[in-house]
């Protein structure tokens, strides 16, 4: 698990959040057709400080999955996840969505979230996973069909940039 720079710690009230991951469809990310980007400037371009974490979950095999914390920039959470894809070691980077089985995206900076999110991983019965997330007041997941699809939209829209 990687880190970026140490920030000013935080912390959120506790509660359990559990979602099915493959399930999820968010209208916002366009999975319907009907998306546009209404930034002037988009995060991946920014110099601003980073407002997000976003926790990658990839499928290592044999049951196992890696969990890669970094901040990033964004006013929401799917800009957050713009940044992720589109930023430095984003979609220059083959490896980003190799095995992904899903991204969590938080609000604010915590550093012990940073070393030790309090994500747990399991798999489902039908293949696909069930992430759960304890301590998420304001967390979003995202799914590798919604990454996925986000990333194609950011690249057909940003080839050049």
């Amino acid at each position: 698990m990687t880190a970026t720079a140490a920030v000013p710690w935080r912390c959120w009230p506790n509660m359990l959040l559990s979602l099915f991951v493959r399930e999820r469809q968010r209208t916002a990310l366009g999975i319907d057709g009907r998306m546009t980007f209404t930034w002037d400037v988009p995060p991946w371009q920014r110099n601003v400080d980073c407002t997000y974490l976003a926790v990658m979950i990839a499928d290592v095999g044999d049951g196992q999955v890696s969990l890669n914390t970094q901040s990033v920039r964004g006013d929401d959470a799917t800009e957050a996840l713009a940044d992720l894809l589109m930023g430095p070691g984003g979609a220059g980077n083959a490896m980003v969505l190799a095995g992904l089985v899903g991204v969590v995206v938080r609000r604010g900076i915590d550093v012990m979230w940073m070393a030790q999110p309090p994500i747990k991983v399991a798999a489902a019965g039908d293949g696909g996973w069930e992430i759960s997330v304890d301590a998420a007041e304001d967390v979003t997941v995202f799914s590798t069909a919604e990454a996925r699809d986000l990333l194609a939209r950011l690249k057909a829209q940003y080839a050049s940039g």
